[in-house]
Formats: C-alpha cells, structure tokens, sequence
C-alpha cells in the first residue's frame, strides 16, 4: 500500500486523475469507498486554496445554501456529511439564523479534516465545530441524533449506491436531511455526459420516494447554463422526530459499525456493546470501521 500511495501521489502530483486511473484497474460498477477516500486525501488542501482565491463564489454558493436551510425553521444541530477541508461548513456557519447548539463534520480522509480544522480555526474563529473521520454509509452517529444533515456534492462520485447512501443519512437525520448534489434527471445534456462518464449518482428522488421518504423540495439551484458541468440541486427530506428524540441537543457518537454509543476514555473512544476502540489522532476522531481495534479488556482495572 505505501509504494502505491507513493506511486498515486506522483501521478496526482503530475496532474493525473485518480478515480480515472483506479477505475481502469478494476472491472466494478462503482466507485470504491477506498478509491474515493484515496483520491481526496491526495488532494487535501486544494479546497481550501480554491476557497480563498474564490472568496466570491465561496460566499454566493453559501448563501444560496443558508437561504434554503434558513426555511427549515428553529434547530439546535447541524452536521455536513463530506465536510472536507470545512471550507462549505465555515462559510455557511454564519449565515444560518437559527441559534443552533452544535455544528458537526465528517469525512473519510483524514488529511481533508486536518486543514479543515485549520480553515475553520481562521474562518471567523469556528473552532467549536467538531470534526470527525467518517464514512458516509457506516456514519459514526446514533439513530436520529442531528437535526439537520446536508451534504454538498458529497454522494456524487457514489453511483450505484444511492439507496444505500439514503438509508444511512436518513437514519441518523432527526428532521430534515438536504442535499445539495447533482440531480442527473434535471441536468442539461453536456452535464448528463460528465456524470456518465464519472459513474456520479442517480435517481436520487426517485430511490427516496421508493424508500418511503417525505420529499418536500425538489429542483436545481445551479446549472443554467447548457455548457456548464454544475448542475447542482437540492433534495430536501423531511422527518418527523418523536418526542424523546427531539429533545436531545447534541450529536451523539456511535460505533460506525455497531451504531451502539461511544464514549471518549482516556483519550479515545470506546463502545461497551462491541468492545471496539477507536483513536483520537491529533485531536481527530478516526472513526472509520476500518479503525476499529478490538480491545474486549480496555475496562479492566489493570495496575500495571
């Protein structure tokens, strides 16, 4: 694995696609969650650069997004699935009206996180946001434990698994769940044909009323220009809490594969149920099912 990153890194260093280049060597359908994770971790820190020589674009997409959520009502959290370097995170933060209680990130690289910690340090001083390493179908959270999730392009390069990107979102959502992602089914011709050829997702709509999902919003809010590649929309879900779940007020970890609670103990996280642990990295949790250390005896009273 190390002479491969190597050999990946001087390809991307080079200007080759990565994904393009892990698709050619595998006959599957999809993308792989590692091919994906590969090619954004090579990439950390190009978001943040793009933001900040785009400020403008930065701040209108932002708006645009906080315009939409700021029609959900009053919310106490509020999490981004694909976080990445927070640099969607960090501008929308203080746009939202709501008087929310906490803000939440998750990514499956680990490098996205770490200059997403450094991005929302600078912008505007968000250093309370909490940043997690996460996959977004084995997600580190408890069933209906974030008032609002949204996504922002994140399910794109995941064809061929919508519905099970749905299934996960929707579980740990509480009331409403937005993404903001391509919508093939509304996209211009040129659009469809990028989409195509980069296996992005698909029947988004059509698989959450499929699921039983109540879809109250539906529509592109990028992509009128018959050239261009974004043709970024949103679906909105929304979901009816009960009683007892809408009265929590914090993000609640989970095993991401178990979704049985964490707790954090002496410097990690550990589930009681699974006897799973999972480290925390320079102040990163990495909560990846693939970072699970089995640890049936982490409780024990040992002196040693």
């Amino acid at each position: 694995m190390r002479e491969d990153l190597a050999k990946l890194k001087k390809l991307y260093d080079s200007g080759g696609n990565i994904i393009e280049y892990l698709k050619g060597l595998s006959t599957e359908q999809t993308n792989s969650s590692l091919d994906i994770a590969i090619s954004y971790d090579l990439q950390a820190g190009s978001y943040v650069r793009k933001a900040k020589e785009n400020p403008d674009y930065e701040d209108e997409r932002s708006s645009v997004y906080s315009d939409i959520i700021n029609q959900l009502g009053s919310y106490k959290t509020i999490l981004e699935v694909g976080v990445g370097e927070g640099t969607t995170l960090g501008n929308l933060l203080p746009k939202l009206d709501s008087s929310f209680v906490s803000a939440a990130g998750f990514d499956i690289s680990y490098s996205r996180i770490q200059y997403g910690r450094c991005f929302l340090n600078e912008a505007g001083g968000i250093s309370t946001t909490n940043l997690y390493v996460g996959d977004l179908f084995n997600a580190p959270f408890e069933n209906n434990s974030v008032d609002v999730v949204y996504s922002n392009h994140t399910l794109e390069p995941n064809g061929g698994r919508e519905k099970e990107a749905l299934q996960e979102l929707y579980r740990i959502t509480k009331n409403y769940l937005v993404l903001f992602e391509p919508i093939y089914e509304l996209a211009n011709d040129n659009a469809k044909k990028h989409m195509d050829k980069h296996r992005y997702v698909k029947n988004l709509h059509s698989y959450a009323i499929e699921l039983g999902y109540k879809v109250i919003e539906y529509k592109l809010i990028f992509g009128d220009n018959p050239k261009s590649h974004n043709n970024t929309g949103v679906i909105i879900i929304e979901k009816l809490a009960s009683v007892s779940d809408s009265e929590k007020t914090d993000i609640k970890l989970a095993c991401p594969v178990t979704k049985m609670p964490l707790e954090r103990i002496r410097g990690s996280y550990y589930c009681r149920e699974s006897m799973l642990l999972y480290p925390v990295i320079d102040e990163t949790p990495c909560l990846l099912p693939s970072n699970a250390i089995i640890a049936t005896h982490f409780l024990d009273n040992n002196e040693c």
